[in-house]
């Protein structure tokens, strides 16, 4: 029996027509939207559900979308843009690091004698941490 390839076409439809069309050309056109949107500072929700119901967009009901439908269809697709971009810079994140490399073992410095006007253990060990590096630490002035 052989079996005939699945246009990529058929299956994207078939994973974006689950409910509301409205959302899912959302979804597709969020940046060109969300111009829109900001450009008109208070949009006209009810006429923007009204024109998207002239172009065949549906809300989850199969019906033409309602202003307070679009607002918060709206609403609810910059929340999953927002966290699938969130993802996907984690995620790039997480490749650039790779592989935890294992720690090597360091061994403590010698305590140094603690820099004048500092006292107890803590100054003589950032003095100690800080003289390694170069770096002074700036005097405290009582």
């Amino acid at each position: 029996m052989t079996k005939l390839p699945i246009p990529i076409e058929v299956l994207t439809e078939a994973a974006t027509t689950r409910g509301s069309t409205l959302y899912a050309w959302m979804i597709t056109h969020h940046d060109t939207f969300e111009a829109i949107v900001k450009q008109a500072v208070r949009p006209n929700w009810e006429l923007l559900g009204q024109r998207f119901g002239e172009y065949g967009l549906r809300d989850g009901s199969d019906g033409v979308p309602s202003g307070e439908t679009t607002r918060q269809t709206w609403w609810k697709v910059r929340k999953a843009v927002a966290a699938r971009r969130a993802a996907a810079v984690k995620r790039a994140a997480a490749d650039k690091s790779g592989p935890v490399a294992p720690q090597r073992s360091v061994t403590p410095a010698k305590p140094a004698k603690s820099a004048p006007g500092r006292t107890g253990p803590a100054a003589t060990d950032l003095d100690a941490l800080f003289g390694e590096s170069g770096l002074s630490l700036p005097k405290v002035v009582r």
